[in-house]
């Protein structure tokens, strides 16, 4: 069986299963059905490219509408709009540069197109715009625009600035780090229910900071419902949670599960821990070929962890196989009295 078609397979018979629990139903009593796709990439950091609002964090003010649904069909026409000097199109334009999808990637339109609608108080401009320069893609001494633009969008109550500028504050990007600041923000902006906010915030809460204790029962209810839209690392760190009993009973065989749909995203952590589970029957049936070869995998992506792993593993292999080292035998050493007999008899 195909191994991506197993996991959608397996993502719907497991969420099926765990909708009859507790957990699970608490999470679709809320409103929360796990759709059929993964989510986007795992919020570990400020976007290099700016995220698309209609599937990230969407804007609720007047300031920004709905965005545009820019096709093949429709983009010369939003680009005669845009040059006239629709904003809405001017941002669609902008997004459509930026992520290089429908038209080749071009950081200079996007920039330009982008900055035409902040002109006009577009406030999902601002946010693209502040991750587009935060990506780099400026001069150094700019970095710190990045944030003023942030700041802007989540002051017109843009979710996308909001988000943005509780990740700079969870990292420490070009202000002070500030957990409690950063959960903070995230809050304001996971009110519609995007998965990389709810899980940034499932995380702000699991680790904690300086300033912020860690929660990790309402950190478990954030990763929750990230989880049930398929998001990678939620799924990850929720396993973690099950297999610890942090926040939740300890249940190795859930933890193993979320493992799997994790790995299945290509989240490498949860590859190396679903190939350690295996290895040692924790959670599942023990199954050595499997367990190695979830953890190559991991290390095939990169993860030191598993690379030190099967290093160290490959040393204890060839220490064990080597043949012992053998010693040459010591010469027998005969008493003095044993040596003067051995010696021939002079003829008298």
């Amino acid at each position: 069986m195909n191994r991506k078609f197993a996991f959608f397979l397996g993502f719907f018979l497991i969420f099926g299963a765990w909708a009859l629990s507790s957990p699970m139903t608490e999470l679709l009593a809320q409103g929360t059905t796990p759709p059929a796709k993964p989510a986007p990439a795992k919020p570990q950091a400020p976007p290099t490219t700016a995220a698309n609002p209609a599937q990230g964090p969407t804007q609720s003010s007047d300031s920004s509408p709905t965005p545009l649904e820019l096709t093949e069909e429709n983009f010369e026409e939003t680009l005669k709009k845009a040059e006239a000097g629709d904003v809405q199109a001017q941002f669609a334009i902008g997004l459509a540069y930026d992520e290089g999808e429908l038209v080749d990637e071009n950081v200079d339109e996007a920039l330009k197109w982008y900055s035409l609608a902040v002109g006009q108080g577009h406030a999902d401009a601002m946010a693209c715009l502040g991750a587009l320069i935060q990506s780099g893609v400026l001069a150094p001494e700019n970095q710190g625009e990045a944030i003023k633009l942030y700041k802007q969008a989540a002051d017109k109550g843009s979710e996308l600035g909001l988000y943005y500028l509780g990740l700079a504050y969870d990292l420490g990007y070009e202000v002070p780090e500030d957990k409690a600041q950063a959960v903070n923000y995230y809050k304001k902006a996971v009110v519609n229910g995007d998965p990389d906010v709810q899980a940034a915030l499932g995380l702000a809460l699991y680790y904690g900071g300086p300033n912020l204790p860690a929660n990790k029962v309402e950190a478990v209810k954030w990763l929750r419902l990230a989880a049930g839209q398929a998001h990678g690392q939620a799924l990850y760190v929720l396993g973690n949670c099950y297999f610890n009993g942090e926040g939740v009973p300890e249940d190795k065989t859930l933890a193993v599960t979320f493992y799997r749909l994790a790995a299945d995203l290509e989240e490498v952590e949860a590859q190396f821990e679903l190939g350690q589970a295996y290895l040692n029957g924790q959670g599942i049936t023990q199954d050595q070929e499997e367990g190695y070869w979830w953890i190559e995998l991991a290390a095939e992506q990169g993860l030191l962890e598993a690379q030190d792993f099967l290093a160290d593993l490959e040393a204890l292999e060839a220490e064990a196989a080597a043949p012992p080292a053998v010693s040459p035998p010591n010469e027998a050493k005969a008493p003095p009295e044993a040596k003067e007999a051995a010696k021939p008899k002079e003829a008298k």
